[in-house]
């Protein structure tokens, strides 16, 4: 595997399209509090900045907290906390590994990178739905504590990657906080917006109802972040 690649591993392991089993997920009636709106994603509109954070528990994992907003056109924000058993030094190393993704990340898809530090990830979906793409770009930030963030953001266009009738364009945000806790523990902070019908008014032709984008994107953030902390049990 070229470093080109290794770093193309590195960064699709960050962003990820939820299209798989359906689950039904329930609002926790004694979870923590969380109504606060703020999120440490950076392109969200007003409509989904303002919306209140609502818990949610979906009895498989109790490693996690997770939360979830929305707005009335059916997008999803989900936010995850985890701890993970290990330096933070660690836990950035695996995170970043290519060969450790599979462990903990089953969600990939194909990709192609492109001028200007971008990359187009490509993932089938069952039928009768069309193959989604996300044209994103990636960046990468050491913390003070010896932590990590990795921050993915869409983008509609790139002359390299002209659009296909065959495929929808989705819109997404993601971004990943490492940060050392006391005992050589890791805080893992994961949210995440995934529009896999894209951006308002300009949405492709087969698009996900809205009650499957809502029940998809928690349960599959749940199980990801879940599998990297549990890597550390």
């Amino acid at each position: 595997m070229g470093e080109g690649e290794r770093r193309a591993a590195r960064r699709l392991q960050a962003h990820w399209l939820l299209l798989g089993g359906l689950v039904r997920s329930v609002m926790a009636a004694d979870g923590p509090s969380q109504s606060a709106s703020a999120s440490i994603l950076t392109n969200l509109d007003q409509a989904l900045q303002s919306q209140p954070w609502v818990p949610l528990a979906f009895g498989v994992d109790a490693s996690c907290k997770a939360w979830t907003k929305h707005d009335p056109a059916g997008r999803v924000v989900v936010k995850i906390l985890s701890i993970a058993n290990t330096p933070v030094q660690n836990a950035v190393r695996v995170f970043q590994d290519p060969e450790q993704t599979s462990k903990w990340n089953p969600h990939v898809g194909k990709v192609a990178l492109l001028s200007g530090g971008y990359q187009l990830q490509t993932y089938s979906s069952p039928w009768p739905f069309a193959a989604r793409e996300y044209l994103v770009r990636c960046t990468d930030a050491q913390l003070v504590d010896g932590g990590h963030a990795t921050h993915c953001l869409s983008s509609p266009t790139h002359p390299e990657a002209p659009m296909r009738s065959d495929r929808v364009r989705g819109e997404s945000e993601t971004k990943w906080l490492f940060s050392a806790l006391p005992g050589d523990r890791t805080s893992i902070h994961f949210e995440g917006l995934i529009d896999p019908n894209g951006p308002p008014g300009k949405k492709g032709s087969g698009g996900l109802p809205k009650w499957a984008i809502s029940e998809i994107l928690p349960r599959t953030s749940v199980t990801i972040v879940a599998g990297l902390s549990h890597l550390f049990d």
